[in-house]
């Protein structure tokens, strides 16, 4: 039996790689275009981008609840780490929205893990991590340590 297909899946590693050849370009958000803040749930970093005539925002958040059921209506289960400093469990989870103009979202991809490659290669876009070890190794600093 042929071994079936996940479009979404698919979809995202294609962004993951026009991410990484520099084709898909991602931002930092203005103010405006940040999530509001929910109690128990910390945003971090957003990044958002356009491809061909669709927003999309990805960003990281954390949750945080003292059940450690609390986490069962995310779509699935996920695992916990219970913190003992605040006395909670926590969840991380990378989230990838296609927004409309003003930044409401108007779908969400299936929670995926290759939603953690695209995030971590916008990030290092966003961040210009190449270019930052590029001019290190200009100025004479061996690099060799970053691989």
């Amino acid at each position: 039996m042929p071994e079936e297909r996940n479009p979404y899946l698919e979809t995202i590693l294609k962004l993951v790689e026009l991410t990484q050849d520099g084709k898909l370009e991602w931002h930092s958000p203005s103010k405006e275009e940040t999530i509001e803040p929910r109690p128990g749930v910390m945003i971090e970093s957003i990044f958002i981008s356009k491809f061909k005539n669709t927003n999309l925002r990805i960003y990281r958040r954390r949750i945080s609840s003292q059940k450690a059921n609390a986490f069962f209506g995310l779509g699935k289960i996920v695992p916990n780490v219970y913190n003992a400093e605040t006395n909670t469990f926590e969840i991380s989870e990378v989230i990838l929205d296609i927004i409309d103009d003003e930044g409401r979202v108007l779908w969400q991809f299936p929670k995926l893990n290759a939603l953690n490659d695209l995030f971590t290669s916008a990030q290092y876009q966003v961040a210009n991590v190449k270019g930052f070890v590029k001019s290190v190794d200009l100025c004479g600093y061996s690099t060799t340590h970053f691989g």
